[in-house]
Formats: C-alpha cells, sequence, structure tokens
C-alpha cells in the first residue's frame, strides 16, 4: 500500500525521444518540485580501464590523486530538476543528472524524502544512469514512504560508481549527434487508461555488441506539468536490433513524454 497524493507544480527537462500525443483523461496526481537540489557527496568507485579524454581541469581520469576526482566531479555531475510524483497507487522521484566532465560516466542516484519537521520518511530510493561527457540524462525511481504520510521535501545524493574513456559512451536514446549514438527510440505510443496509462515504442541499437537489460525510463507532461513517470526495462537487444519496449506510468494520461534508454 503506498502514500496518498501529495502536492503540486512543475516539469523535469532531460534529453530524451519526444512525441506529441492528445490523451484523455484521468485525474492529476499532485507534484512536488524542488527548486534548488541540495548537492551532495560525490564519489569515484572504479575506472574503464583507460582515461577520459578532453580538457584537463573538466576530465575525470580513472586514475588521480585522493579526493582530486571527487573534487572535479563535484563541479562537474550535478542533479537538477528533482521532483516528486505522487498518484494512489504509487510515489516516484524524476529528474536529470547533467554531465559537464568530458567522461562518460555511470552514476547512482538516491533519493531521500522528509516531512515538515526535517524527519526522514524514506531513504531506500535508488537508480543508476549512464550519462555521456557533457550531456544529460533523465532518471525515475520508485518511492516508498510510510502510508499516510506526507512528504514536504527531498533531495538527491548521487555517486559516480564508474569512469568511461569519452570515445566508448553510449548515449541515451534520442542523442543522435554524433555517429557514437547507439541507441535511439522510434515509434512511441501512449495508451490512456483510468488508472495507469502506458507507453510503448521500439528501442533500435546500431551498436556491435548484445545488450541485456537496457533501462528505458520516461517523464510526461500535460499542459506543460509533469503528470506521469515510469521506467521498464527491455530484456535483450540484439547487435544492429531493435526491440520492443513497454513502461507502466504513474500518473495520468499525458500529451507528451521525454523517454531515454540508458545500456
Amino acid at each position: 500500500m503506498h502514500p496518498a497524493p501529495r502536492h503540486l507544480a512543475r516539469a523535469a527537462a532531460a534529453v530524451g525521444a519526444m512525441v506529441v500525443l492528445v490523451g484523455c483523461g484521468s485525474a492529476k496526481p499532485s507534484v512536488l518540485v524542488v527548486d534548488e537540489v541540495t548537492d551532495v557527496s560525490v564519489t569515484t568507485e572504479k575506472g574503464a580501464g583507460t582515461d577520459a579524454t578532453g580538457d584537463a581541469d573538466d576530465s575525470a581520469p580513472a586514475a588521480a590523486e585522493p579526493g582530486s576526482t571527487k573534487a572535479m566531479l563535484a563541479d562537474g555531475v550535478v542533479v537538477e530538476d528533482l521532483g516528486l510524483l505522487s498518484t494512489d497507487q504509487h510515489d516516484v522521484a524524476f529528474g536529470s543528472v547533467v554531465n559537464r566532465t568530458a567522461a562518460t560516466v555511470v552514476v547512482t542516484v538516491g533519493i531521500t524524502t522528509y516531512d515538515a519537521d526535517g524527519a526522514v520518511l524514506s531513504e531506500d530510493s535508488t537508480a543508476e544512469v549512464q550519462v555521456p561527457g557533457r550531456e544529460s540524462t533523465l532518471f525515475v525511481a520508485d518511492v516508498f514512504a510510510p502510508e499516510g504520510s506526507t512528504v514536504a521535501t527531498l533531495d538527491a545524493k548521487h555517486s559516480v560508481v564508474a569512469t568511461l574513456a569519452e570515445k566508448t559512451s553510449v548515449p541515451g536514446a534520442g542523442q543522435v549527434k554524433t555517429s557514437r549514438a547507439g541507441l535511439r527510440l522510434d515509434g512511441l505510443t501512449i495508451r490512456d487508461d483510468p488508472l495507469n496509462p502506458t507507453i510503448t515504442g521500439r528501442l533500435i541499437s546500431t551498436l556491435p555488441q548484445d545488450l541485456e537489460a537496457v533501462r528505458v525510463s520516461a517523464v510526461c507532461t500535460a499542459d506543460g506539468e509533469p503528470v506521469a513517470a515510469g521506467y521498464g526495462y527491455v530484456p535483450s537487444v540484439a547487435a544492429g536490433g531493435t526491440a520492443r519496449y513497454e513502461i507502466l506510468l504513474f500518473g495520468s494520461t499525458p500529451d507528451e513524454c521525454q523517454v531515454v534508454a540508458t545500456p
């Protein structure tokens, strides 16, 4: 059993494939948006074997003096547009991880929610995303606050758990700026449902290797306001192949969705 709806207000910006469709109407969920995200500790736990290329003052090499990588990444990897979307069925947090370094990084985001007195309600909500250098990727995470509680605010702690060489990066779906873009989304369809609308589409890979458990996340809006979010997994995608994805959304039927896939 999940808590009842909470509060009010705005949208999450993130890189992704977008479609505009007209939906009709279940009741809007409540949305709580944090205008200023508390930026908590960033650490690097492991590298990917090769140093990143790029400017010395904003790259994130796998090997560095103790504390120096942390300092550079703390300046260069941030969480923005953090929000909480609450429905009668479930609560989800959403936001964007912005990577201002030259390296592709794998980032784990942990969400903590609080009541009006500052007491912790939940802190077991996490999402992991891969963010190419100088780009951003949205994230969606389940939130399990105690039944009957009211979330007054939330914050995000993020940890850089891996650093990859820039040339091996795999941008999120919709990133077609360079020939390195290996995943994209196509054929997105929004399916109306009074309780849990869904979105479906195709995940297309141009990568030379098979992929497993590709995470597809979505933040959706109606009239410019966030009304639904969710994520799902594509079990496998063959090298150079196509696979279908489906995401169960928590919220009301949206007009638009921003969707991103990360390996």
